[in-house]
This record gives C-alpha cells, sequence and structure tokens, in this order.
C-alpha cells in the first residue's frame, strides 16, 4: 500500500509506506494497461479527475525487496541504451545540418581521384535547371495501379510515403522531386523536396510540383541543397498567405543554387547519404530497443 496527498494543486503525492524499489513501482504504475485502468476509474464531465479512494483501490503485484532491485537494475540498463542511442541520433542529425552548411557555403571542398579541388560552382536558376509541373485533383481508383502523391505524403523531413492508388495521370520517374506548395501551419513543409524512388509508380497529386531535370545532375544532391537551411531561408521569402501558406511555381523558379560539377556533385550526395544511413540505422535500433522494452514489461508484470 501507499499514502497519497496533494502537494500541488491537482497532484497527488504518491509515498510508499513500505520498502519499495522506486523504479519498479514506476515502471509498474506507468504500464499501458495501467493506464487504460486510470482512465476508467476517472469522475466527472468537462474535467475528469481521479479521487485518492480510486488511487486506492488500484493493486500491483510485487515480488520481493532483491528481486524488485534486480528487475529495476535490468529495466534501468535498457533504458540508459535508449538514451545513449538517441543522444547517438542527436549527435548524427546535428553533425548533418553543421557539414551541410560548410559544404553548401564551399567552406569545405572535395578533390577528384588526383588529390585536386574539382572546378568553381556556378549558379543557375531552378527554372534552368528543371521542367516544373504543378498537380492537380485525381480521380482515385481509376486503374489502381499507382500511387496518388498528395501534400501530405511529403515529411517535413522530406521523406517520401505513399498514398492512395489512383489513376494514370502525370505519372512521376525515377529521381524526379517534388514540392509541396501549399501548407496549413507554420510552413514548415512548403518547398521541402522529396525524391521519386521508382519509375511510373507514383502520380502528382494536389498542391505538389513536381522538378524534372533538363541538365545532367545528381538529383540527390539537388534534393539535399534544397533542404538545406541557407536555401530554406530563401524559399521562406516567396511564401505568402496567412491561413494557407503557399508558394507558387513562377516564383521558385526564379530561386538560384550554386552547383559544382557532376562529379562533385555526387561526391556529396554520397557523402551526405552515408550519414543518412547512420542516423536510420541508429532510429532503427531505438525502436527495437524500445519495442524490447516493452515485450519485456509486459512478461513481467503480466
Amino acid at each position: 500500500t501507499v499514502d497519497y496527498e496533494f502537494s500541488l494543486k491537482n497532484v497527488a503525492l504518491i509515498k510508499p509506506n513500505r520498502k519499495l524499489i522506486n523504479h519498479f513501482f514506476l515502471e509498474q504504475i506507468q504500464r499501458k494497461e495501467r493506464g487504460k485502468l486510470f482512465h476508467k476509474l476517472t469522475s466527472g464531465g468537462a474535467q475528469p479527475f481521479l479521487s485518492l479512494k480510486e488511487i486506492g483501490k488500484i493493486k500491483i503485484n510485487l515480488p520481493s525487496l532483491s528481486e524488485q532491485q534486480k528487475i529495476a537494475e535490468f529495466i534501468s540498463s535498457v533504458d540508459k541504451k535508449i538514451q545513449l542511442l538517441e543522444k547517438k541520433k542527436e549527435q548524427l542529425e546535428l553533425y548533418k545540418k553543421g557539414v551541410m552548411q560548410k559544404i553548401f557555403s564551399r567552406e569545405i571542398r572535395f578533390k577528384d581521384e588526383n588529390g585536386n579541388f574539382y572546378p568553381d560552382w556556378e549558379s543557375k536558376t531552378l527554372d534552368q535547371l528543371f521542367e516544373f509541373k504543378r498537380g492537380k485533383s485525381v480521380v482515385e481508383n481509376k486503374f489502381g495501379n499507382y500511387f496518388l502523391l498528395e501534400m501530405g505524403s511529403v515529411s517535413i523531413e522530406g521523406k517520401l510515403i505513399a498514398a492512395k492508388r489512383t489513376s494514370r495521370e502525370s505519372f512521376l520517374l525515377k529521381n524526379d522531386l517534388i514540392m509541396p506548395e501549399r501548407d496549413i501551419g507554420k510552413g514548415y513543409i512548403i518547398g521541402r523536396s522529396a525524391i521519386i524512388n521508382e519509375d511510373n509508380k507514383y502520380v502528382l497529386g494536389g498542391n505538389l510540383l513536381s522538378l524534372t531535370a533538363i541538365q545532367n545532375l545528381c538529383s540527390h544532391f539537388i534534393n539535399y541543397q534544397i533542404n538545406e537551411y541557407s536555401f530554406r531561408k530563401k524559399l521562406r521569402r516567396i511564401v505568402n498567405g496567412s491561413a494557407q501558406l503557399m508558394i507558387t511555381s513562377r516564383e521558385v523558379k526564379k530561386l538560384s543554387l550554386n552547383l559544382p560539377i557532376f562529379d562533385e556533385q555526387k561526391k556529396i550526395a554520397d557523402f551526405l547519404f552515408a550519414i543518412d544511413k547512420k542516423i536510420e540505422t541508429t532510429s532503427t535500433q531505438i525502436d527495437k530497443t524500445k519495442e524490447f522494452k516493452k515485450g519485456l514489461l509486459q512478461q513481467m508484470f503480466v
């Protein structure tokens, strides 16, 4: 059993009245199933509350103190691993952000196989580099062989997510870039790009622009450059609207990029892709470790 009192407004302070290992007790209380039980015990309408009397009725299973200690230490070691992995991911993301800024400001330069720097970068407008197409509303399930890409299909990290099956209209090619032109909110997604990874699989839906290269370009390099902070600053200047923020292809076409030759584009893209793979691997490790902990707690606290 435990003692309860209110120490702050609308906050119950739980004090064990027998020896308990705090970490073990906390894991018991925070279990998803326990949360559902708390929800069922709440009273009230517009402002639900949980009474001390109802809290006192909740039962938990307690092993001996020594077993609690062992379980708590093991769970703590798993939590520590998760924290370290999350810290690693955060450091990799910060490193990527910093190195991208240095690469695209040409503070960092790459060299060819002979150890010589590549030629100077040239400034070109997006209109010189790409053919633009504007997406439109598509009749869903007309053929059922393609996937519709809509504004919500692109995350703010620029990753591509397949949406609904749809018709053959305006299908996209491998290495095309897509860019949302509208956003309801603070504009975090506007102007970010994602890259198409397969031919003739995706259809360009409403509120999206597609960019198809008309020069010899490394699309992955361009994708990194568009999503880098300094180019995002340029994009913010052409965003208009209030309730619904938007950009227009006419204004986007006028924006310029500084480009190295193709070989250096490819080398930079490969370098940044390697960092992305490390971030992705670390994210997978975090997810698997959290899933392991979840399964472990379910088995321990059945």
